[in-house]
């Protein structure tokens, strides 16, 4: 899955030059889903509470279990509209295109506000870091392995897009937004790059 959402990726340009979009985005949906359809596959029938016993999680791995997977949650929960807005009938901070949007980088003219002051790619490092508590949480070596995997992808998906932004490959990455940003959520928070309290008071609620 990961090399087949790289390489692609990383082709963009030059497939879609010889063959059009529409044949590079179905493509595209055709191999991801297939990859998708095998993991998935591959876990229930050989993976699912299964294998090896790695480790037996105690109080201190559960706990940082749940702080992964509530870090995960709230960042996906930035992807749908406020619930002030949804009481008020106000749609209009609602992403455009949940998914490719959400994880586009910010360009020059582009406010830097909310869940991006965490991090460039909140859908990818939302999906790892839920992924990352589930694994701290279970025994089983194959789970610990399938449910880590996301992680590692938002880690290489993420590193290759602004790799490709930087160059103006399918997006923009402008130096001023690298800088003033973090790929690895939090690092521009620790870093004093980005405001805790704004982050806190952007975020959605």
């Amino acid at each position: 899955f990961m090399t087949e959402n790289v390489v692609l990726s990383h082709n963009r340009q030059e497939i879609i030059q010889q063959f059009g979009e529409k044949a590079y985005r179905t493509g595209y949906s055709c191999l991801s889903l297939a990859a998708c359809s095998s993991i998935v596959y591959g876990y229930v029938r050989h993976g699912r509470k299964k294998g090896p016993l790695v480790w037996r999680p105690g109080h201190g791995a559960n706990a940082a279990s749940l702080v992964l997977q509530t870090c995960g949650l709230v960042g996906f929960s930035q992807m749908f509209p406020p619930l002030s807005s949804l009481k008020s009938g106000d749609r209009s901070s609602a992403p455009e295109a949940p998914g490719a949007a959400v994880d586009a980088t910010p360009s020059a003219g582009q406010e830097i506000a909310g869940i991006r002051r965490v991090t460039r790619h909140p859908s990818l490092w939302s999906l790892g870091l839920l992924g990352a508590g589930t694994a701290l949480s279970t025994p089983f070596a194959p789970e610990i392995v399938f449910f880590s995997m996301p992680c590692v992808f938002a880690f290489i998906g993420g590193a290759h897009q602004d790799y490709r932004h930087r160059r103006g490959w399918g997006g923009s990455l402008t130096p001023e937004v690298d800088e003033q940003t973090s790929h690895v959520p939090f690092v521009a928070l620790v870093k004093g790059r980005q405001s805790w309290e704004e982050a806190w008071h952007e975020l959605k609620q």
